[in-house]
């Protein structure tokens, strides 16, 4: 639980620090301005968090999440993108 309050306290700061250009889009997971993730950037963070837990045997779980990021993260993109 501390890991998602510092995870919190993290994202309060990047909202504060992007001022007018945050767009809050209630994420979990956003980039420093507030927006969803590019999904490769997910990846290689979500590998880091792995490695830096020792959580490997996690990993089939996160690659499944990470795919699922992505295809949400393409029906999400507007038509001609």
């Amino acid at each position: 639980m501390a890991d998602f309050n510092a995870h919190g306290a993290r994202q309060a700061r990047e909202r504060m620090a992007a001022g007018d250009s945050w767009h809050d889009g209630d994420l979990i997971s956003a980039s420093s301005i507030g927006t969803p993730m590019e999904p490769r950037n997910v990846r290689i963070h979500m590998v880091d968090l792995v490695t830096r837990q020792q959580m490997s045997q996690w990993l089939q779980e996160l690659r499944r999440h990470v795919l699922v990021e992505q295809q949400l993260h393409r029906s999400a993109l507007p038509s001609g993108r």
